[in-house]
């Protein structure tokens, strides 16, 4: 059976070069490559991909949002991130949010088969290399900061206890349960790796969250 992959990744030399190593593969065709976070609902309902390696670090929109964007509305689609951190933290909050697999980009041609062909929807696979958490503070680009962690819902979360709201007056706003609330609050902490409310509502202004 055919498998159709799109990849996201805004690296060309990279991405190029993986499709023409997938293509190599028996029954696997890489329809498309798109290069940043615009409009990939748009892209995939038109290509209907079997399965989506997607990297983390995306011009307008990052690899967490995208993930949280399309989950729900592709709920059979293996997604697998595809990236240069090789942090085991990482790669559990990609769990949550519904992906398939988390593999860093020197990923061995045996785990993308596997990938590509034996995962189910509801499998989660993370990569060999996938053991040491990283320090991103310690990073000298500094490309995935602490902000392009956090998703649109999460910044809108952010937003709301800034303007006092309680959690149920945010699941109300949010149409979405207390208890989804409480989820993204302390996905946000662990994210900013802050403690108190009073500390997230100054990073909020500090980075014009509001």
């Amino acid at each position: 059976m055919q498998r159709k992959i799109i990849i996201i990744d805004d690296q060309n030399l990279f991405a190029t070069g993986l499709k023409s190593l997938l293509e190599e593969i028996h029954n696997v065709i890489v329809t498309k490559i798109i290069p940043d976070g615009n409009d990939v609902v748009f892209k995939l309902n038109a290509d209907e991909p079997h399965v989506l390696l997607l990297d983390l670090n995306l011009p307008h929109k990052n690899g967490l949002e995208i993930l949280e964007e399309i989950r729900p509305i592709f709920p059979n689609l293996i997604i697998a991130i595809l990236t240069m951190y090789s942090d085991e933290n990482l790669a559990m909050m990609t769990k949550k949010l519904g992906a398939n697999a988390y593999l860093n980009k020197d990923a061995d041609l045996k785990e993308l088969k596997h990938v590509i062909f034996d995962l189910k929807k509801e499998d989660f696979y993370l990569g060999n290399g996938i053991k040491t958490p990283i320090n991103f503070d310690l990073l000298i680009d500094d490309k995935f900061s602490q902000i392009n962690q956090l998703t649109t819902r999460e910044k809108e979360i952010i937003r709301l206890i800034a303007e006092g709201k309680s959690s149920s007056d945010i699941a109300e706003s949010l149409f979405i349960s207390p208890a989804t609330v409480q989820t993204h609050r302390k996905n946000i902490f662990y994210k900013l790796k802050i403690n108190k409310v009073s500390e997230l509502i100054k990073y909020a202004y500090q980075n014009n969250l509001i």
